[in-house]
């Protein structure tokens, strides 16, 4: 701490306490807060380096540096405000956006201390009262009482004091964080400790500005434990909060960077392997995560899901994909009197996030580690589920209960990313995970008597083996009991859960099905190196020894930067436009199988099998990964199909035409000629079936 200070002595007199004192000239005391900027690059250009380097590396310290040094200038009363703010150029990859706040209370600076956690709530205060001033009418005495103060009534000369309208307001309207998952760090060098209660962050700056629920922040500031006693009848108060006045909000934002996105390229009618070129690389990129290699179409629900997971664009709306016409011919043609578009995901009309659940042929822990991996490089945010100690399915999601602060937290940071879920579950936690997601938000009761709304939108991925359980260890249908126990009780995997009738919401939540290993894709590790070196990476070609790729899963192979910043760059494309081909190859796979009630190629399914507007969902995701405005009927609409076709395998029904594609894949076929074949036969579908949506040149 000496050290920083000696470096702060040499850059603040000439400069920050020159610019306060031409503040505090020019207006009146305690009217205003100061706003002090350090400019970085202004501190880096006059050769105070290692001061900019320790902003950068340890904010914290700084930052009660800064305090201490303040505090100890007689010229600046206690309860001066003081704001300092850390400016630094967006372009530089080694900078990380910093706010600070520093407000010179009546705490010493020994009582800062620092917590991280995930932001569970963001509430607004108006007229939040720094001080008030109280006067006594018989000796004229006044008394300035501040936020860590009392706030009760005061005597003088035997008569209550009265405050006067003299109020120091930070903002008209002051927030407050809720760290949900806080972890606390004090000021000196100590080991972090877990808090076990929420922690509420009173920002007495606009800090909050940039925050939402979920993002990750690291808060400093001056304690203030408020107890309450919820144990009256043992005779002992309960800590129920803790309480931060802020003076330092370290964000860290879901994407720091901006990438140049490339230029769209004009809509083809014809497929052609430069077109499809870039997906095959991306895809051969992804597959030295996966060992042992899992099958192509998986690797491409991977990247569909992922470059849509974080994305800001907007939601497809149902009428981009039905008009009200077209959705009263198609129910009268069917006799039915409403169109279940939705397919049972009420909540989930029109959100863009695809949700995917992996079956796996059993021992699948080297792919889950790949898995975890993979997820982590190409999103921000991570939940996972499955480790110890998350406390994410049984605390939050039991049924029936209120979710608790932490893992409520947990799935609030989830929303801008992906929750992964591998661990077995009870059929009465894989209900609730159903029931939650549907809903898609859950009531969190705050501690001083409130509750809050906390939306529960995140990308889901899931792997499951049938193979983990033995078959008396099935659940037993909805209903029965099984001796001692009941059903619900009863631990089973995913892929039990999905299989069983009891549980249909959780089978409705997934977008895609895919049976990963019942499709051995050798030649997937062979795959367009020549794509990767023209497209992807332009001059500089990516080459990996061969060790890097054996079946080691305790050496992490780094993400290809290249991969990174294609998917970053998916989540700031706007929503793609549906074209009149797509949308009528969609139509026409979806008005088939309805009204035959099987797959394309036989095999009977319920009527909610197929959902258009799923179908449309994942052709735009599709597009998207494509950095394209529009979406195709090829690749986009045939992909969506592929998978549509995929889930129905997965459940158990047949499909003689992907079927048959995916044994050619198993074969060392490549993913983007199947989709071409298969591409072919839906034209020949919808020759059939009459619908006439324009031209399309093989």
């Amino acid at each position: 701490m000496e050290a920083i200070q000696e470096k702060l002595a040499a850059w603040l007199p000439q400069n920050l306490l020159e610019e306060l004192r031409s503040q505090k000239t020019a207006t009146a005391p305690n009217a205003q807060p100061w706003v002090l900027e350090l400019k970085l690059p202004t501190m880096a250009a006059a050769g105070h380096l290692e001061l900019v380097r320790e902003v950068l590396a340890n904010p914290r310290s700084v930052c009660v540096a800064l305090w201490q040094y303040l505090a100890s200038k007689d010229e600046f009363s206690r309860g001066s405000r003081v704001w300092l703010r850390t400016s630094m150029p967006w372009e530089s990859s080694e900078c990380v956006p910093l706010s600070h706040s520093l407000r010179l209370a009546a705490a010493a600076p020994s009582s800062l201390r620092s917590f991280s956690g995930v932001v569970a709530a963001i509430s607004s205060e108006k007229d939040f009262i720094v001080e008030m001033t109280y006067g006594c009418g018989v000796c004229d005495s006044e008394k300035r009482i501040f936020l860590s103060g009392s706030s009760s009534s005061h005597v003088c000369c035997g008569f209550p004091m009265k405050h006067d309208l003299r109020r120091g307001l930070v903002l008209a309207s002051a927030s407050t964080i809720l760290l949900a998952s806080a972890t606390s760090t004090p000021s000196s060098a100590h080991p972090a400790s877990t808090v076990a209660v929420p922690v509420v962050v009173r920002l007495l700056d606009d800090l909050a500005g940039s925050c939402k629920p979920g993002d990750l922040v690291t808060c400093t500031g001056i304690t203030e434990c408020i107890v309450e006693s919820r144990a009256c009848s043992q005779g002992r108060p309960v800590l129920s909060e803790v309480r931060v006045e802020a003076i330092h909000v370290l964000h860290h934002p879901t994407a720091l960077r901006t990438y140049e996105l490339p230029e769209q390229s004009p809509s083809k009618t014809s497929f052609t392997k430069q077109a499809f070129g870039c997906f095959k690389a991306l895809l051969g990129a992804l597959n030295d995560w996966l060992h042992p290699p899992c099958c192509s179409l998986a690797l491409a629900a991977l990247l569909v899901s992922a470059c849509s997971a974080d994305c800001g664009g907007a939601a497809l709306p149902p009428s981009s994909v039905l008009s009200t016409q077209e959705q009263i011919q198609l129910s009268n043609d069917f006799e039915c009197d409403t169109l279940n578009l939705s397919n049972s995901r009420d909540t989930f009309c029109g959100d863009h996030r695809i949700n995917i659940l992996l079956l796996t042929g059993g021992g699948h822990d080297t792919f889950e580690n790949s898995l975890r991996l993979v997820a982590q490089a190409l999103c921000a945010h991570v939940t996972d589920g499955s480790l110890p100690g998350s406390n994410l399915l049984p605390t939050v999601l039991e049924f029936p209960g209120v979710p608790s602060l932490v893992s409520a937290g947990q799935l609030a940071q989830a929303n801008s990313g992906i929750c992964l879920l591998t661990q077995t579950l009870t059929v009465k936690q894989g209900r609730a995970v159903g029931e939650a997601l549907r809903a898609g938000h859950a009531t969190v009761a705050l501690p001083v008597g409130e509750t809050c709304t906390i939306d529960i939108h995140p990308t889901v991925w899931c792997i499951s083996a049938a193979q983990d359980i033995s078959p008396k260890q099935q659940p037993q249908p909805a209903g029965k009991k099984s001796g001692k126990g009941s059903s619900n009780s009863v631990v089973a995997p995913l892929a039990v859960l999905f299989a069983e009738k009891s549980s249909p919401q959780l089978a409705a939540q997934f977008d895609i099905t895919i049976d990963c290993f019942s499709i051995e894709d050798n030649a997937a590790e062979a795959w367009a190196d020549e794509y990767l070196t023209s497209i992807v990476y332009g001059e500089r070609r990516w080459q990996e020894e061969e060790e890097e790729r054996s079946c080691n899963t305790s050496k992490r192979v780094a993400a290809p930067l290249a991969l990174e910043n294609h998917i970053a760059a998916c989540h700031q494309l706007p929503q793609p436009r549906m074209t009149a081909s797509a949308m009528g190859l969609l139509k026409s796979y979806w008005t088939a199988t309805r009204a035959a009630g099987t797959g394309v190629g036989g095999g009977t399914i319920g009527i909610s099998g197929i959902s258009l507007e799923t179908a449309a969902k994942l052709a735009a995701a599709s597009a998207r990964l494509f950095h394209r405005a529009e979406i195709l009927a090829f690749p986009d609409a045939t992909l969506a199909v592929a998978f549509c076709e995929e889930g129905l395998i997965a459940r158990g029904w047949n499909s003689e035409l992907w079927g048959s594609l995916r044994e050619h894949m198993a074969r060392g076929r490549d993913l983007d000629e199947c989709l071409n074949e298969l591409f072919k036969q839906l034209l020949q579908v919808s020759k059939e079936h009459g619908w006439e949506w324009g031209a399309y040149e093989e």
